[in-house]
């Protein structure tokens, strides 16, 4: 009984090619971003998309280059790093390889950390 039911399981799966953290999570996320002093230029992955403070949802399988930029203030940069996600082990009872398969190829087995990027900028030293 137990065989069939994680057959069934699996077929399921299978046929929905769904995994449980792409269910839960969905492939991007969304990222706030903010600075002191506000109205800085905030550029992902070499493209710019706004001012502080401003939001970006971004795909959980890539690590991005997050620059912040302000005349007159020193550039900040940083680069996000994906972290594992909770819902990956779903899978583990749910969903099984197909899930573990379908989560790693749309990034919804992951979770982008900083989720939050606040930033003090230094005013440029002058010589």
């Amino acid at each position: 009984m137990i065989n069939k039911i994680i057959c069934c399981l699996v077929i399921a799966n299978s046929l929905l090619m769904t995994g449980c953290a792409t269910i839960m999570n969905q492939t991007r996320q969304s990222i706030s971003m903010s600075s002191s002093p506000s109205k800085a230029q905030v550029i992902v992955d070499e493209k710019p998309i706004g001012l502080t403070p401003v939001r970006k949802e971004m795909f959980r399988h890539t690590r991005h280059l997050i620059q912040i930029e302000k005349e007159g203030y020193e550039p900040y940069e940083i680069y996000t790093t994906k972290r594992y996600s909770g819902w990956l082990w779903g899978n583990l009872i749910f969903g099984l390889l197909p899930g573990l398969i379908v989560d790693a190829i749309t990034g919804g087995m992951y979770k982008i950390d900083p989720d939050e990027i606040r930033v003090t900028l230094e005013p440029k030293k002058t010589s």
